[in-house]
């Protein structure tokens, strides 16, 4: 019997490979908020390593600020991000699969006010555009298209200038430092994301870097040097032994993109300059939408004679792609010697145990190409699959908004006293810093003169003592003219912090606007009582309360023996509530040794909330921050203003 071609090992570089598969980079939105490494980033690809493939690919890491595609994008421009990314790593090797990280700029398509282009952009193509954008749009949900317009509309209005020659090597530079960092944290080989419609891909285009003069026959020629300069900076970065990979586009579908004979091109120089192999690619969010493309797309394995064509003229190796949902597809393209590595990224999405099947003969759960997945992670709504059961996307929706919640937190010190008080509570509260590498660092804000160099030495020597990693410390300049509280609340959303920590008397000013203001925060108020006594946690089953209990979780793991009050108060049948609660308890996993607590109002929700603290002696509250802004807080009242405002010592976490 003959062998299986996918499952024959394979010498890419110094690599040497299981298998044939390589499950490709495909953006899961998993990361936190500051572009870290999260425990829901580790359990996808603990689950894509175990899959049987040869390699995996993490997917889409950005190399600056200013190039990533989402809020949730993985990011390796700061020495910081190598740690969680070392972790990442260790957990696909432990999977059995070599490790590879894909780098990328997204560059005119990227999530900032002032995105690098190579060029301005070009009116010829603005007919086009318009109805590349109203394909788009009919994909999604009526009231996401708003959003969605707005934001293009504002991207193309910030089109207008191309990138300085200072420009493009400050981007060069980053991509070298970067996969520094990739092989620092002991990935096994390199990608660079040469496709998608991202920054490389847009110099190599026509279509978004068109010719200085009509009909140079030379433009080619002049659209190459930046994506070679870059790929040749970027190999003598690496060490020899470290393969580097691009992720070539073969077909663009738009005016003047790229075809196959402009990738035979960039491929042939990627070869000389030591690629060690080229992952095929075609479309962008331009074309993928449009009907005669969606027709090309559906093919299985549409891409198999781009594939051959490369094979046969450049002597690296080829990845495929484009819909190899099947094992059969995947033979056929390696039997017939049109490439000789597959890649998988939605195939695997669609069915975890795709080589498994391949290898015992039994069917696959076929990818229906409906672009989901892609309608998910363009709403920022994180990677998922029609395949997928509910409790799996409804597990990944919370820990998602948790992240983007607990991820890196801004400490706001005013006098020497608060620093007295985070000593108190940072043993019983999470104030943003898990103890594991990839945690990201408290960030220390020191607003007064009055907190002398000495204390503030002391205070971030104890923090670097007891927590990992240690503290930073943020510059707060106000701009003139400026109020102080809203350059705190600019300074929140800039650096994407996921919680503000503060004491409740010296920051009364800043602390209202913090409230208010910054929405999707988690914000901590310290009291003036020490955190002892059972911690007090209303529960009212909104959103809020799934990230409540998230957080509580967390506290519990650092300290199993910290008394929790989980109270409901009860305007309602109890048999409901009951219902209720079963179904949040087996969503986020709460643990059975702490039950929720039904209590009737009495004198209102806040009322019975502040006698059962005063009665229970409780100092500690974490209550969602529902109700607390706009016209539902003006006309009914917030139960969480009235809690505070009637338990003024007592140290109050808000979860929005």
């Amino acid at each position: 019997m003959a062998a299986d071609p996918i499952f024959e090992p394979f010498r890419c570089g110094a690599l040497n490979l299981a298998n044939r598969l390589v499950a490709l980079p495909v953006f899961t939105g998993y990361a936190t908020a500051d572009g870290r490494v999260s425990p829901l980033l580790k359990s996808h690809y603990r689950r894509l390593a175990s899959c049987g493939a040869g390699l995996v690919m993490v997917a889409n890491v950005a190399v600056r600020a200013d190039g990533i595609t989402s809020r949730c994008n993985l990011r390796l421009d700061n020495d910081r991000y190598i740690a969680g990314l070392a972790d990442l790593a260790r957990v696909i090797h432990s999977g059995g699969a070599l490790a590879g990280l894909q780098l990328n700029h997204a560059g005119r398509l990227a999530l900032t006010d002032q995105p690098l282009a190579p060029a301005p952009l070009d009116g010829a193509n603005l007919t086009f555009n318009i109805a590349a954008l109203k394909r788009f749009m009919e994909f999604f949900p009526l009231p996401a298209r708003f959003a969605l317009t707005r934001r293009f509309w504002r991207q193309a209005g910030a089109w207008r200038n191309a990138m300085s020659i200072e420009a493009r090597q400050e981007v060069i530079e980053a991509f070298a430092r970067a996969a520094n960092r990739a092989a620092t944290a002991g990935f096994d080989l390199v990608e660079i994301h040469g496709a998608s419609g991202y920054l490389l891909c847009q110099f190599l285009s026509a279509f978004t870097n068109p010719p200085v003069t009509p009909d140079d026959p030379d433009d080619l020629v002049r659209r190459l040097v930046f994506p070679l300069t870059l790929f040749k900076r970027v190999r003598d970065a690496l060490e020899p032994g470290v393969p580097l990979g691009w992720r070539l586009m073969v077909s663009e579908f738009v005016p003047n993109g790229i075809d196959l004979d402009q990738a035979k091109a960039l491929g042939r120089e990627l070869a000389r300059a030591g690629a060690a192999y080229l992952s095929v690619s075609a479309g962008t969010f331009y074309s993928l939408f449009a009907d005669q493309v969606r027709r090309v797309t559906r093919r299985p394995g549409y891409l198999g004679s781009a594939c051959a064509e490369l094979r046969r003229e450049l002597a690296i190796p080829v990845v495929a792609a484009g819909r190899i949902v099947t094992p059969a597809v995947a033979r056929r393209i390696l039997a017939s010697g049109q490439a000789d590595l597959i890649g998988l990224g939605r195939p695997l999405r669609a069915d975890a145990r795709w080589p498994q099947k391949a290898r015992q003969g039994r069917s696959v759960r076929v990818c229906l190409d409906c672009n989901w997945c892609l309608r998910r992670v363009v709403l920022d709504q994180g990677l998922g699959c029609v395949h997928w059961s509910r409790p799996r996307l409804e597990r990944i929706e919370m820990t998602r908004r948790a992240m983007a919640r607990l991820g890196s937190w801004l400490w706001i010190v005013a006098t020497p006293d608060d620093m007295r008080r985070y000593r108190e509570l940072a043993s019983i509260l999470d104030l943003g810093m898990a103890d594991e590498p990839a945690s990201a660092p408290a960030t220390l804000l020191f607003l007064y003169p009055a907190v002398d160099g000495q204390a503030r030495n002391e205070f971030c020597q104890w923090v670097s003592n007891n927590f990992t990693p240690g503290p930073r410390q943020a510059a707060f300049a106000p701009a003139p003219g400026s109020r102080p509280a809203d350059a705190l609340v600019d300074l929140v959303r800039r650096e994407a912090f996921g919680g503000v920590v503060f004491c409740r008397d010296t920051a009364a000013n800043q602390g209202r606007r913090l409230l208010y203001r910054p929405r999707g925060k988690v914000v901590t108020l310290l009291g003036r009582a020490a955190g002892d006594g059972p911690v007090l946690v209303p529960l009212d089953f909104s959103d809020a309360s799934l990230l409540q209990l998230f957080l509580v979780r967390r506290m519990l793991a650092r300290k199993p023996d910290l008394e929790i009050d989980l109270v409901h108060v009860c305007q309602q049948s109890g048999l409901d509530v009951q219902r209720r609660w079963t179904a949040v308890r087996r969503l986020t996993g709460w643990p059975q040794t702490v039950s929720l607590n039904i209590v009737p109002a009495s004198g209102g929700i806040a009322a019975t909330l502040i006698a059962r603290a005063r009665d229970r002696k409780t100092r500690t509250l974490i209550m969602g921050k529902r109700g607390l802004s706009g016209v539902k807080r003006l006309l009914l009242g917030s139960v969480s203003a009235a809690v505070m405002a009637g338990l003024p010592d007592a140290t109050v976490v808000l979860v929005d």
